[in-house]
């Protein structure tokens, strides 16, 4: 059966430093490595790797100059910091008879009963290790998640699995659930703080009611003083228009 090609040189220049020149001339660096024999470093053509990744095939043929054809899975690719551009890829040679453990995405199947109900969906894990013969490696796996309600989650075990595929992940690892919503009390008595808080602004400036009534009460006891005081004035000035009165 032939496989998507993956075309590579070998590259005779290692390290951190000849990756970053590779790289920039649109050249990805990588390794090969597998069934005993020794790692070879690799350089392949950007654009062409690509293309090849995008078949969404699992297997390859690896065309590297100078040797026959090998069998090789995609063992790890390396992205930059965005997670948009390859910087370094893993390739292990493989026998079309023997066991590999691979990562599958897992898909998300239908609309959770518990979404409609306003609870929140979470994945946790996105991929499942899986360990199966190299030619029934699965592109994806589907889990419907429609009866998923508030509370409820589906684990590894819930997973469907094609025959001969063997899932080695915890058993009872998490998968998907939906998280209750926020508490709409809790949100209610938020807004309702909010509004009040909006709806009476305190005056700068102003004088609160306790302050207002001291006011009144100091302002009160001023009058009465200099109403005293005039009181005692005018006693003394009709004693003294008295005494002259007397004396004339």
């Amino acid at each position: 059966m032939r496989e998507p090609v993956i075309h590579a040189e070998r590259r005779t220049e290692s390290g951190s430093q000849a990756c970053r020149r590779l790289r920039r001339k649109g050249i990805i660096p990588g390794v090969v490595y597998g069934h005993g024999e020794k790692g070879v470093h690799i350089a392949m053509d950007a654009h062409d790797l690509a293309k090849s990744l995008h078949t969404g095939a699992h297997i390859f043929d690896l065309q590297l100059e100078g040797l026959p054809d090998e069998k090789v899975l995609v063992k790890e690719l390396q992205y930059d910091s965005m997670g948009s551009d390859i910087v370094h890829v893993d390739l292990q040679r493989i026998a079309l008879t023997e066991t590999v453990e691979v990562s599958v995405p897992v898909v998300l199947v239908g609309h959770a009963i518990g979404v409609i109900h306003k609870g929140i969906l979470d994945q946790p894990l996105k991929d499942l290790h899986v360990r199966c013969l190299a030619t029934q490696i699965p592109n994806e796996l589907r889990l419907v998640v429609t009866d998923i309600d508030i509370g409820m989650m589906r684990m590894v075990r819930d997973v469907p699995l094609p025959e001969g595929v063997v899932a080695t992940n915890v058993p009872d690892q998490v998968v998907v659930t939906v998280h209750p919503p926020v508490a709409e009390e809790v949100a209610e008595a938020v807004e309702a703080a909010v509004a009040e808080g909006a709806a009476e602004p305190e005056v700068i400036g102003g004088a609160k009611p306790e302050e207002e009534e001291a006011e009144e009460a100091e302002e009160g006891k001023g009058k009465e003083a200099r109403g005293r005081e005039r009181d005692r004035d005018r006693e003394k000035d009709r004693d003294k228009e008295k005494r002259e009165k007397e004396k004339g």
